[in-house]
């Protein structure tokens, strides 16, 4: 999926992470922080690859492409913290577990694979 897609997934991850802390039963407060965050961490994976760039164009990463970012088991536990946690940074794992995710749901029909299983083999 490219960037443009996964942005605009955004919105429909903002309202699974606002859910997600209402049923959690934390606050309004706490709602609104997961949503939104859920709405700009749909493409986290791919900026905390720490990518480098050269004349505009990334020319690299100092984590490699779909490797430990993209593994659906540190983001899943992530969610689970925040709804542990039940504090407005509970909501913020919340919304960043639920962008990510929803951007590795975005990238799983792709060629290149998600590593599902173990960070460093993708399937």
């Amino acid at each position: 999926m490219t960037g443009r897609g996964h942005r605009w997934t955004g919105f429909g991850a903002a309202f699974m992470a606002a859910a997600i802390a209402r049923l959690s039963g934390m606050g309004e407060m706490s709602e609104i922080t997961a949503g939104i965050l859920a709405g700009f961490s749909t493409t986290m994976p791919d900026w905390t690859e720490i990518p480098f760039y050269r004349n505009g164009v990334r020319a690299g990463a100092l984590i490699a492409h779909r490797t430990i970012t993209h593994w659906p088991p540190i983001w899943i536990a992530a969610i689970a913290w925040g709804i542990h946690n039940q504090s407005i940074i509970g909501a913020l794992a919340i919304g960043a577990g639920v962008g990510s995710m929803w951007h590795i749901l975005g990238d799983a029909p792709n060629p290149m694979g998600i590593p599902w299983l173990l960070p460093h083999r993708r399937i």
